[in-house]
């Protein structure tokens, strides 16, 4: 069974490497885990080049703007 997570990267106060990070360890964890991640594309495909074994459990939601 998965399990989908979405995840606000543009309004937190955790840096989003620190996000991605967590993220990663989750799914190592949790290999049914999957993760919505909503939120400015281009900084979380950077962050996501440093955990390659998270991008197979990860869809981007390309946002620009903060509610």
């Amino acid at each position: 069974m998965n399990i989908k997570l979405s995840v606000d990267t543009l309004g937190s106060e955790t840096p989003l490497s620190e996000l991605i990070s967590g993220l990663n360890d989750s799914s190592i964890k949790n290999e049914n885990y999957f993760f919505y991640l909503f939120g400015n594309k281009n900084y979380i495909k950077k962050e996501l080049d440093n955990h390659k074994s998270l991008i197979k459990n990860v869809q981007i939601v390309h946002c620009e703007d903060e509610i």
